[in-house]
């Protein structure tokens, strides 16, 4: 079964992460410092100098999970996902895609150790 809930109180923002900055860190900071329940990424304007893309090894649960690290220049296509407590320490989760060199795309969910290039503005909504 499906579940749903409301983000009541949901402020916009607009987190704009400077060149060189682990992407989930910044995220993890933002929301720790802000006390946040949660907080939703809606989208990203910017690029990368690393990305780190993690995805499953094959069709087994729980996944087995692997990794490609890229470094280069990147266009940030899309990224999307949220920050939650798991554990008392936030959890982001994200997932998006980059370009590299206009032509080819790759994605995945976005893991540490995912620099911005030149920088990177994300769309949040954020939630006491």
């Amino acid at each position: 079964m499906s579940t749903y809930r409301y983000l009541e109180g949901a402020v916009p923002v607009v987190l704009h992460v400077e060149a060189g900055k682990d992407i989930a860190e910044e995220l993890g900071r933002f929301f720790t410092e802000g006390d946040y329940k949660e907080i939703i990424i809606l989208g990203c304007a910017g690029s990368l100098e690393r990305a780190v893309a993690n995805y499953p090894k094959d069709m087994s649960l729980p996944p087995v999970v692997e990794h490609v690290v890229m470094e280069g220049a990147y266009e940030v296509c899309t990224i999307n996902g949220n920050v939650t407590w798991e554990e008392g320490k936030p959890k982001v989760h994200i997932h998006g895609s980059f370009a590299e060199k206009g032509t080819k795309v790759y994605g995945g969910a976005i893991g540490k150790g995912t620099r911005t290039f030149k920088s990177a503005d994300f769309f949040l909504l954020a939630y006491k």
